[in-house]
């Protein structure tokens, strides 16, 4: 069985940017370690490699990646609609990134602490994502309930990842709607965006070719009601993804890759990874054999 270090190093091909790589034939040598340290046959499916060494990190090593899992998965079983969208590590405000992001009818940002994080950035995070959302969660290990209960306000949501890997929610988030802003609402989104928006509300064009127009529209940004600029955000980001691209990954991608499903760049080739993900080693190996010179191919 891998040892921690390993486990730890391992589980870097729990990335989108690792998936997409396999894909295009790169990453290959790492590849070849992972499989051959658990002395997996060659006959065995792509998926199963990626399952057996999330089961070893679901066992030993109880990272971010599988605090994500969990909560995808709680998220698509019990609360995710058909126009839903769902992101993970979105930025918000000047140096925070949300965890998890749901926006459905409003929107709920999840910031995860396992147990081998630390509280230090907590009290700034929380505070960045009620800038942006209208509801907060977070999501710790057991052993974190009662430090967390003592650092975090009423109105932040706690959910807990149990022992089997379930997340359950021990306080349900209140709505932070008043603590929105305009400048939280404003680092959501992405420039076309934002000038469709104020468009929208104001009637004209909007021009941001220079700094003082982007001022001048700021300004006028924030003149308008955050509340209502709120509900016009959760919509627009919404639309970001595409929501039958989104139900298509989280149907056919395996439950143990959902982070990996969120990302736009494997929802685009989202044929081509379960086409990867269901062949065998034996087959993937073929295939990149024709993609690229033997001698690059380190099997």
């Amino acid at each position: 069985m891998p040892n921690q270090k390993m486990l730890k190093n391992f589980s870097k091909i729990f990335s989108a940017t690792y998936v997409l790589n396999m894909l295009n034939g790169q990453n290959i040598p790492d590849f070849k370690s992972i499989y051959s340290s658990i002395n997996l046959h060659e006959d065995t499916k792509i998926k199963d490699v990626f399952n057996a060494y999330y089961n070893f990190l679901l066992a030993n090593y109880k990272n971010e990646y599988v605090y994500k899992n969990s909560l995808i998965r709680n998220i698509k079983n019990n609360e995710l609609l058909h126009n839903d969208a769902l992101f993970s590590e979105l930025n918000i405000g000047k140096d925070s990134r949300v965890d998890i992001a749901h926006f459905s009818q409003s929107n709920h940002a999840y910031e995860i602490k396992t147990e081998f994080d630390t509280f230090n950035r907590l009290e700034k995070q929380l505070m960045d994502y009620t800038t942006g959302f209208e509801y907060v969660s977070i999501v710790i290990p057991e052993t974190k309930l009662k430090s967390t209960l003592k650092v975090v306000t009423k109105d932040i949501g706690i959910m807990v990842l149990s022992k089997d890997a379930s997340v359950n929610v021990y306080r349900t988030a209140s709505s932070n709607l008043d603590l929105v802003t305009h400048g939280g609402l404003f680092s959501l989104l992405h420039e076309q965006e934002f000038s469709s928006l104020l468009k929208k509300h104001s009637g004209h064009s909007v021009n941001l070719t220079s700094l003082a127009l982007r001022k001048s529209h700021f300004r006028e940004f924030k003149s308008l009601n955050a509340a209502v600029l709120h509900a016009d955000v959760v919509k627009i980001i919404q639309k970001r993804v595409g929501p039958q691209k989104l139900k298509q990954a989280l149907d056919y991608i395996p439950n143990f890759l959902f982070p990996i499903a969120l990302n736009m760049g494997i929802q685009k080739e989202v044929s081509g990874v379960i086409s990867m993900l269901n062949s065998s080693i034996h087959e993937f190996k073929t295939r990149l054999n024709i993609l690229k010179p033997k001698n690059l191919l380190d099997f």
